[in-house]
This record gives C-alpha cells, sequence and structure tokens, in this order.
C-alpha cells in the first residue's frame, strides 16, 4: 500500500510517533477505506491500478482482467482519484 499512497503511511507514521491520537484515527480511517479495495481486487492489481491512476507509467498486469474484474478496476478508478487529493490534503496538515 505504501506503494500506492507512499504520503499516507509517512503521515500516519509521524502521527504515531507524536502520539496525536485524533490524526492517527483520521488517517487510519483513510488507510481502511484503500484497503476495503483489496477485498475486491487482488491485492497486485489494486496496487498497480492505484499507482497507474498517480501517473506512473505501467505495463500490463501479468494475468488480463476477465469483465467482472474489469468493472471493479473501472470503480477504483473512478474512486481514487478525488480519494487520494482528500487524502493528500489531509496528510500535509497531519
Amino acid at each position: 500500500i505504501a506503494s500506492a499512497v507512499p504520503e499516507l503511511l509517512v503521515a500516519l507514521n509521524r502521527a504515531i510517533e507524536r502520539n496525536a491520537q485524533e490524526v492517527v484515527t483520521r488517517l487510519e480511517t483513510r488507510l481502511d477505506q484503500f484497503i476495503t479495495w483489496t477485498d475486491k481486487l487482488p491485492v497486485p492489481v489494486c496496487i498497480r491500478e492505484a499507482a497507474s491512476a498517480r501517473g506512473l507509467q505501467l505495463g500490463p498486469h501479468a494475468i488480463p482482467a476477465g469483465s467482472e474484474q474489469e468493472r471493479v478496476v473501472s470503480e477504483l478508478r473512478e474512486w481514487f482519484k478525488p480519494w487520494l487529493a482528500d487524502v493528500q490534503r489531509e496528510c500535509k496538515h497531519a
């Protein structure tokens, strides 16, 4: 997950070190939101799609996706960008 949203894990670690429990709780909620997608997609697919949505140039997945997986990937892409913008804003103030 740190490959997909490194700023979230860094901010969470810093909040833990400062014992800023309110910030930890908020960032853990964000982390859990992302982890939920790994229940819907294979973890490598989820991470790669998130990294791709960040603009990283990646090759194709090791195994071609079926139509159901493609539908879920499309939902992830639609969800991820606004979610990431919110996370990045929160991490700057964490």
